[in-house]
C-alpha cells in the first residue's frame, strides 16, 4: 500500500524513472533464477556428466558457478538496497561498484563459450549417450543447453542497455548520472569483447574450411 500511494504521487517522469530501477531487479532476479534452474538440471546431473570426460564437462560449463555467484551477490545488495531505500537513490553506485568483478567473471565465461559450442557439437554428434539423455532433459525443460549456456552473454549484454534507458532522465550533475555512466562504461567493455569473440569465432572458423 505504501509503494502504491508513493507512486500515485509521482509525476509521469518520476514514475518512468523509478520503472527503469525497478527493472534492473527484476531482471537480474529473473537471470539468477535461470541461471539456478540451468546450474540443477544440467551441470548436477550426474547421469549426464558420466556419459562424458571430466575434461569435456569443464569445457562445456566453464566457470558458470561463479557467474552464478556473482549475479547472487549482485542482486543480494540490490534486494537490501531496496528494502532501506524504496526510491532506491545510489542503485547506480552499486552496479558501478559490482561492474569490474561482474567484468572479470563475464569475460572468463565468455571466453571460454566459442570451446564450450564446439564440445557441445562435438558431444551432440558422437557421443550416443550423452545425446539421448541431453535430449530427455531438454525436453522436460521445453528449452536447450545452448540457450542456458547464452544466458550470461545475454545478461550481461542486456545490463548497459537497461542502464541507458535510465541516462536521459538522470540530472548529469548529480552522482546517480555519474554512477550510472560509469557502470555503463564498465559493462560496454564486457559487451564489445563479446562480440569480439562471436566475430573471431564465425569468421575465423569459416575461413578455416
Amino acid at each position: 500500500m505504501f509503494l502504491l500511494s508513493v507512486l500515485d504521487n509521482m509525476t509521469m517522469y518520476e514514475r518512468a524513472l523509478q520503472e527503469t530501477k525497478f527493472e534492473i531487479i527484476t531482471t537480474e532476479l529473473r537471470h539468477l533464477n535461470s541461471l539456478n534452474m540451468f546450474i540443477t538440471v544440467f551441470y548436477q546431473c550426474k547421469q549426464l556428466a558420466a556419459t562424458c570426460s571430466a575434461e569435456d564437462w569443464d569445457n562445456l560449463f566453464g566457470n558458470i558457478r561463479i557467474v552464478k555467484d556473482a549475479s547472487e551477490f549482485l542482486l543480494n545488495d540490490l534486494l537490501v538496497h531496496w528494502q532501506n531505500d524504496i526510491m532506491l537513490n545510489g542503485i547506480y553506485a552499486i552496479l558501478r561498484n559490482h561492474a569490474t568483478s561482474i567484468l572479470r567473471v563475464y569475460v572468463n565465461y565468455c571466453s571460454n563459450q566459442p570451446l564450450a559450442n564446439y564440445t557441445l557439437c562435438r558431444l551432440r554428434q558422437n557421443n550416443q549417450k550423452f545425446r539421448e539423455l541431453l535430449i530427455q532433459l531438454e525436453a522436460n525443460q521445453n528449452d536447450t543447453l545452448q540457450t542456458f549456456l547464452t544466458l550470461p552473454i545475454q545478461r550481461v549484454t542486456r545490463l548497459p542497455l537497461l542502464l541507458e534507458a535510465v541516462i536521459p532522465r538522470l540530472d548529469q550533475s548529480t552522482a546517480e548520472y555519474t554512477a550510472c555512466r560509469l557502470a555503463i562504461v564498465t559493462f560496454k567493455k564486457v559487451g564489445g569483447y563479446i562480440f569480439l569473440l562471436i566475430y573471431k569465432f564465425i569468421f575465423g572458423r569459416d575461413s578455416s574450411k
